[in-house]
Protein backbone atom coordinates (compact mmCIF):
# COMPACT_ATOMS: atom_id res chain seq x y z
CA UNK A 1 0.00 0.00 0.00
CA UNK A 2 1.51 3.30 -1.03
CA UNK A 3 2.52 5.65 1.90
CA UNK A 4 -0.95 8.38 0.66
CA UNK A 5 -3.32 5.12 0.45
CA UNK A 6 -1.72 4.51 4.31
CA UNK A 7 -2.70 7.73 5.59
CA UNK A 8 -5.82 8.01 3.86
CA UNK A 9 -6.74 4.45 5.46
CA UNK A 10 -5.67 5.11 8.77
CA UNK A 11 -8.26 8.33 8.83
CA UNK A 12 -11.03 6.42 7.55
CA UNK A 13 -10.22 4.05 10.09
CA UNK A 14 -10.12 6.60 12.74
CA UNK A 15 -13.44 8.36 12.32
CA UNK A 16 -14.82 4.68 12.22
CA UNK A 17 -13.54 3.94 15.53
CA UNK A 18 -14.70 7.81 16.88
CA UNK A 19 -18.57 6.51 15.44
CA UNK A 20 -18.04 3.09 17.99
CA UNK A 21 -16.52 5.39 20.72
CA UNK A 22 -19.20 7.52 20.88
CA UNK A 23 -21.89 4.47 20.85
CA UNK A 24 -20.24 2.71 23.64
CA UNK A 25 -18.74 0.14 21.54
CA UNK A 26 -15.30 0.47 22.93
CA UNK A 27 -14.00 -2.92 21.95
CA UNK A 28 -14.75 -2.43 18.46
CA UNK A 29 -13.25 1.09 18.63
CA UNK A 30 -9.84 -0.38 20.11
CA UNK A 31 -9.60 -3.48 16.86
CA UNK A 32 -10.19 -0.20 14.60
CA UNK A 33 -7.54 2.28 16.50
CA UNK A 34 -5.33 -0.26 16.17
CA UNK A 35 -5.42 -1.04 12.71
CA UNK A 36 -5.03 2.57 12.20
CA UNK A 37 -2.30 2.92 13.95
CA UNK A 38 -0.70 -0.07 12.20
CA UNK A 39 -1.27 2.26 8.95
CA UNK A 40 0.18 5.38 10.05
CA UNK A 41 0.95 6.26 13.67
CA UNK A 42 -1.40 9.33 14.33
CA UNK A 43 -1.30 10.87 17.83
CA UNK A 44 -4.89 11.35 17.95
CA UNK A 45 -5.70 7.24 17.26
CA UNK A 46 -3.77 6.59 20.10
CA UNK A 47 -5.29 9.25 21.92
CA UNK A 48 -8.66 7.61 21.60
CA UNK A 49 -7.36 4.76 22.15
CA UNK A 50 -6.29 5.24 25.39
CA UNK A 51 -9.62 6.52 26.22
CA UNK A 52 -11.29 3.40 25.30
CA UNK A 53 -9.08 1.29 26.51
CA UNK A 54 -9.15 2.95 30.25
CA UNK A 55 -13.37 2.22 29.97
CA UNK A 56 -12.66 -1.13 29.42
CA UNK A 57 -10.38 -1.27 32.33
CA UNK A 58 -6.64 -1.63 30.71
CA UNK A 59 -5.19 1.05 32.67
CA UNK A 60 -1.91 -0.40 31.97
CA UNK A 61 -2.47 -0.38 27.74
CA UNK A 62 -4.22 2.92 28.21
CA UNK A 63 -1.04 4.49 29.52
CA UNK A 64 1.20 3.30 27.00
CA UNK A 65 -1.19 4.82 24.04
CA UNK A 66 -1.71 8.08 25.64
CA UNK A 67 2.04 8.02 26.36
CA UNK A 68 2.50 7.13 22.32
CA UNK A 69 0.73 9.98 21.52
CA UNK A 70 2.03 12.51 24.04
CA UNK A 71 5.36 11.17 22.67
CA UNK A 72 3.56 11.92 18.64
CA UNK A 73 2.37 15.49 19.70
CA UNK A 74 3.63 16.72 23.03
CA UNK A 75 2.18 19.88 21.52
CA UNK A 76 -1.26 19.02 21.63
CA UNK A 77 -3.42 20.39 24.75
CA UNK A 78 -5.14 17.44 25.08
CA UNK A 79 -3.14 14.78 25.06
CA UNK A 80 -0.78 16.38 27.32
CA UNK A 81 -3.63 16.72 30.08
CA UNK A 82 -4.89 13.40 29.72
CA UNK A 83 -1.01 12.45 29.97
CA UNK A 84 -0.85 14.61 32.84
CA UNK A 85 -4.04 12.75 34.13
CA UNK A 86 -2.29 9.39 34.12
CA UNK A 87 1.13 10.85 35.45
CA UNK A 88 -1.53 11.92 38.31
CA UNK A 89 -2.99 8.44 38.37
CA UNK A 90 0.24 6.93 39.39
CA UNK A 91 1.14 9.23 42.10
CA UNK A 92 3.85 11.19 39.79
CA UNK A 93 2.44 14.62 40.98
CA UNK A 94 5.65 16.55 40.06
CA UNK A 95 6.17 15.42 36.82
CA UNK A 96 1.92 15.90 35.86
CA UNK A 97 2.14 19.71 37.15
CA UNK A 98 5.49 20.82 35.01
CA UNK A 99 3.65 19.44 32.25
CA UNK A 100 0.18 21.22 32.82
CA UNK A 101 2.64 23.98 33.73
CA UNK A 102 4.50 24.25 30.55
CA UNK A 103 1.31 23.55 28.48
CA UNK A 104 -0.19 26.72 30.48
CA UNK A 105 2.84 28.74 29.27
CA UNK A 106 1.86 28.04 25.79
CA UNK A 107 -1.68 28.20 26.03
CA UNK A 108 -2.72 29.78 28.90
CA UNK A 109 -6.25 30.10 28.80
CA UNK A 110 -6.63 26.13 28.05
CA UNK A 111 -9.85 25.71 30.50
CA UNK A 112 -8.92 21.61 31.07
CA UNK A 113 -5.10 22.20 32.14
CA UNK A 114 -6.19 25.10 34.55
CA UNK A 115 -8.76 22.77 36.41
CA UNK A 116 -6.46 19.83 36.69
CA UNK A 117 -3.46 22.00 37.89
CA UNK A 118 -6.12 24.03 40.50
CA UNK A 119 -7.03 20.36 41.75
CA UNK A 120 -3.48 19.66 42.30
CA UNK A 121 -2.83 22.76 44.51
CA UNK A 122 -1.36 24.84 42.33
CA UNK A 123 2.58 24.93 41.59
CA UNK A 124 3.07 24.68 45.44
Amino acid sequence: MAEEEKIINSEQLYYEAREAYEKGMYPKAIAILENSTNCNPHYKAYELMAICLKEVGRSYQAEEAIRKAYELNPKSSKTTVLFAEYLIEKGEIVTAKLLISSLLVRHSTYGPAKKLLESLGGLQ
